[in-house]
Order: structure tokens, then C-alpha cells, then sequence
């Protein structure tokens, strides 16, 4: 009679657990993407020298409150919102956007975006390739991408995380 009862619990307990979800496993940097927003605080646009000159360095997000104050939601989903939070630009767009979509790649050295089948961030140019990961902690991100209008030119997107 014991082993009918051990039989019968241990087919129950592997019917069981046969019909959980899966679950979805995130790496280390998918984590710190997808636990809270991130919020930029620096857009800089490097130029090299040119034919001998110095090189050139702009900063866009000082003085820009309808910017500096927007949060990108990188959900485990992998979708990308994009809250306004606050001060809102002159735009059309709701507070809350379902940007689009993202996506580590090479290692996580990476991200894609896509939007409406073009790779961009809010408030940027559209690039042809994925933006370039310079550094990924839980605190901190800073993208890169050298893809811009000018050949010469790189521009880095610096962002701080911000706890939900």
C-alpha cells in the first residue's frame, strides 16, 4: 500500500509541475535594463578635428527640462515605454509611449532598438545599426554610435537609473 500512495503523490507532483509557465531567465544587464527607468542626463555629440582643428563637444540635455525629466522603461517583455514624466515638450504624443521593442546583442555589448522598424531612441536620429554599449552597471548606462550624419562624429547618451 506504500508504494501505491508514493506512486500516485509522485505522479501527481510531476503532472503538476508539467503545467507551470515558463519562466523567463534574465543575464545580469537584461536585470538592471528591466527594474526600473532610466533617465538621461547627458547627450554629447564629439566631433574630431578637422583638417588640423581642435575638436569640437556639445552637451544637449542641459537646459532642456522636457527631456531631462523623461524615463525609458525597458520592460522584461522587451518592450521599450517611454514616460514623459512631467514636462512634456510641445508634441502631440501621449505621456506614456509604447516606444517600441529592445534587445541585447554580441555579448551584450549591444542594443537594439526598434522602432517602427528603425533603430532610435526619443529625441534622436534614426541609425542603422545597434547602439554600442560603453558601460552597463545597475546605476549607469552610456551608449554610443558613430553612426550620424557626420562620418567624423560619435555621439554618447549617458542615463541614470531611477527606481520605480
Amino acid at each position: 500500500m506504500l508504494i501505491t500512495k508514493t506512486s500516485i503523490r509522485l505522479a501527481l507532483l510531476i503532472g503538476l509541475s508539467a503545467c507551470s509557465e515558463k519562466e523567463t531567465v534574465l543575464n545580469q544587464r537584461e536585470t538592471w535594463l528591466s527594474t526600473g527607468g532610466w533617465q538621461m542626463t547627458n547627450y554629447t555629440y564629439h566631433t574630431r578635428a578637422a583638417a588640423g582643428g581642435t575638436p569640437i563637444q556639445f552637451e544637449f540635455i542641459t537646459g532642456r527640462a522636457c527631456e531631462a525629466d523623461d524615463l525609458y522603461r525597458f520592460e522584461a517583455t522587451n518592450k521599450l515605454q517611454w514616460d514623459k514624466n512631467g514636462t512634456l515638450c510641445p508634441t502631440s504624443q501621449p505621456p506614456l509611449t509604447e516606444w517600441g521593442t529592445w534587445q541585447l546583442l554580441n555579448s551584450d555589448t549591444k542594443l537594439a532598438i526598434d522602432h517602427q522598424g528603425t533603430v532610435q531612441f526619443p529625441y534622436t536620429g534614426s541609425v542603422a545599426d545597434p547602439l554600442d554599449i560603453v558601460e552597463l552597471t545597475s546605476e549607469t548606462m552610456v551608449l554610443r554610435t558613430a553612426d550620424i550624419q557626420a562620418g567624423d562624429s560619435v555621439v554618447a547618451y549617458t542615463y541614470r537609473f531611477i527606481k520605480p
